[in-house]
């Protein structure tokens, strides 16, 4: 299996880059972007499953601690988020999963004033392909080629934090994506890629749903 290294994102004359970075074991241990000012490490116990999020995105930090129960699937995840110029000054929230056929169907969090919602996750074969709110009314959802995706050599097989869905939730390319605005609007992109000879993408371009330019990406492996 090839290992995505980075990729090379071209937004309206911007260039952002995402380095990833694997452990000994070949596991994701980093992803980040100095463009973004974006960093997320991850931290695994013994048995390979991943017990610690660090995240840093524009002066905040976010720690996601994950329980996992005695047949190996996560249980539950605290959540702190807190400016590190004012780290006394901390949100904290629960986060409960429940299980079924080997997959998160849904995540609730709470609150430290008692607020609970949910996700609902659902999926197509081993991609996520829905994300809905406690109506059950869709909030993101993807379609898949038949491909590989780049990021499968870091896929997840629990997406325990929302920071891995969608790219480190699935095993085949993301083709199009649809994200609700608040307005309930639906915004469509779809993105085409080119491929090597093992079905790896190598490029890609995201237009919207009227055909304009959105990002063209590079994508780089070992």
């Amino acid at each position: 299996m090839k290992l995505l290294t980075g990729t090379i994102a071209r937004i309206s004359g911007r260039t952002v880059t995402y380095q990833l970075t694997y452990d000994g074991k070949n596991r994701l241990s980093e992803y980040s972007s100095p463009e973004d000012r974006y960093r997320s490490k991850i931290i695994y116990d013994a048995d390979d499953k991943p017990v610690r999020f660090e995240i840093e995105s524009d002066r905040t930090v976010q720690l996601f601690d994950v329980v996992y129960g005695e047949n190996g699937e996560p249980a539950h995840a605290a959540h702190k988020v807190f400016d590190p110029q004012k780290p006394e000054e901390i949100m904290e929230s629960r986060i409960t999963y429940e299980i079924s056929g080997g997959k998160i169907k849904k995540m609730k969090f709470s609150d430290q004033s008692g607020v609970v919602y949910a996700y609902t996750l659902i999926y197509t074969g081993n991609n996520l392909a829905r994300v809905t709110n406690d109506a059950g009314e869709l909030m993101l959802g993807w379609k898949h080629g038949s491909q590989k995706s780049p990021y499968s050599s870091a896929r997840f097989l629990y997406p325990v934090i929302p920071d891995l869905f969608p790219l480190f939730s699935s095993e085949n390319e993301i083709i199009e994506t649809t994200i609700i605005l608040p307005e309930n609007r639906p915004v469509i992109f779809r993105e085409e890629y080119r491929y090597d000879t093992g079905g790896y993408p190598t490029s890609s371009v995201m237009k919207d749903e009227t055909g304009n330019l959105v990002h063209e990406m590079e994508f780089r492996y070992r």
